[in-house]
């Protein structure tokens, strides 16, 4: 009977075992077919700290930096590649002088033609004064000839007068000299009057000559000025650091492209255009963004754990310093110009932050990538569940499902603030009931 019972005991394990086996396949079936398996891991509701956090990228930059700009307008031929390390006075770009060097060689032709423009005009005004110097002699002489007649006609009269009112000549005699008196004053008149001119001539000519000389100085003191100043611009080709550090080509944004470029051999930059900056490694912060729906959670003051991969994963604290007015594109701003891809923009509008560093090391360089996480709430004792644990359906219901007693419950909850991996459950549970993570979405 002993060994019976052992047999039927067998055979009720086999049986109890392959019922076992069409049950948990009927159950498999049932809840989404062959092929897809239930998850019941479970986690507790617990109270914990609950961190809502914003994660950013950042570039490092300099607060303090020297910028070395275009002294003009013109093509660059060649410019140091970002981070090289350069002593005061070493050479950073190279702007093409070839245009410069054939306007030196035209405007050096052109003041040599001016140079002999004016020793001809030197010339000629010197054989005027010399002929305006004999004219107005001539004429000088011919008046004080003029004069010295006058005279001695004026006496000549005066003598006929005197013997006249003697009865001692005739009175025709008289008269003859008083028209040769006449004929003598008109024409020392007229001699003076032509000496008036060749003087007033002679003023003139010298005038004019003067003003002409007067213009080719002017223009030969222009050329000049231009050659000294297209000469000081091929000297100044050669731009040079005016400080020592690490030099750093000036980046922009590029509508075409949609990326940040940096300054390259062969453009084109207008006067006074930035090319590079040797920033002050004494003095970094890191360059942010912030989505517009943070702005009024992240302020100055707001704390910020940073991290820098390429630094060996270095961490160091630090807050919000600035906060920019006004919004830009996403692409635009600092962290965006970093992961910015393909050619459409996102359309999202951020503000441009500064965040300052509790500490500075040696390991960090402008330029350098940053991870920015902010904390912009932090709770104790906030009941909460993992993420996966949440099920929403397409009205936008939210509910969990709950092990009790062994058995699948759904119930709704209401969240409240979430971090990356748990979220705050307001309503629908206790602490310590356990859900199932990870349970089937399709509801």
């Amino acid at each position: 009977m002993e060994r019976l019972t052992r047999k039927q005991a067998n055979a009720l394990s086999t049986w109890a075992g392959a019922v076992a086996l069409v049950l948990a396949a009927s159950f498999m079936l049932a809840c989404g077919g062959s092929g897809h398996r239930v998850q019941m891991d479970t986690a507790p509701a617990e109270e914990t700290t609950l961190e809502v956090v914003l994660e950013e990228v950042g570039v490092v930059d300099s607060t303090r930096v020297v910028n070395i700009n275009s002294p003009f307008r013109g093509r660059i031929v060649h410019i140091l590649d970002s981070g090289t390390e350069v002593s005061e006075g070493d050479v950073v770009a190279l702007l093409d002088v070839q245009s410069l060097e054939e306007s030196l060689e035209n405007q050096i032709e052109n003041l040599k033609s001016i140079r002999n423009e004016l020793e001809s005009a030197v010339e000629e005004m010197t054989m005027t004064l010399r002929s305006n110097a004999l004219d107005i002699s001539s004429a000088q002489a011919e008046l004080d000839l003029t004069r010295v007649e006058l005279a001695n006609v004026n006496q000549e009269l005066s003598e006929l007068e005197y013997l006249r009112s003697r009865d001692l000549v005739a009175e025709d005699n008289v008269r003859s000299a008083a028209f040769r008196l006449r004929t003598s004053e008109i024409s020392t008149y007229r001699e003076d009057m032509n000496l008036r001119s060749r003087v007033t001539g002679s003023q003139t000519s010298e005038l004019s000559n003067q003003t002409r000389l007067e213009r080719i100085s002017v223009r030969a003191s222009d050329t000049l000025r231009r050659i000294g100043e297209t000469a000081q611009r091929i000297e100044l080709a050669e731009i040079r650091s005016p400080a020592e550090g690490l030099f750093l080509r000036h980046s922009r944004w590029d509508w075409s492209s949609r990326r940040n470029v940096e300054r390259q051999s062969g453009q084109e930059v207008s006067e006074r255009d930035r090319l590079g900056e040797i920033p002050d490694i004494n003095h970094l912060v890191v360059r942010s963004q912030i989505p517009e729906s943070e702005m009024l959670n992240v302020r100055v003051g707001t704390p910020v754990e940073l991290s820098f991969e390429a630094a060996g994963n270095l961490r160091i604290p630090g807050s919000v310093r600035f906060v920019a007015p006004l919004a830009v594109e996403r692409e635009t701003s600092p962290g965006g110009q970093i992961t910015a891809s393909g050619d459409q923009l996102t359309g999202e509008k951020v503000f441009e932050i500064e965040i300052a560093m509790e500490r500075m090391d040696e390991r960090l360089r402008p330029g350098l990538s940053a991870r920015a996480r902010f904390v912009l709430d932090r709770r104790d004792d906030v009941l909460t569940v993992p993420l996966e644990a949440i099920n929403t359906t397409s009205a936008g219901r939210h509910f969990v499902q709950v092990v009790n007693q062994g058995k699948r419950e759904e119930r709704d909850v209401s969240l409240g603030q979430s971090c990356d991996r748990r979220v705050e459950v307001l309503e629908g549970l206790r602490p310590g009931e356990q859900v199932i993570i990870g349970a089937d979405r399709r509801s």
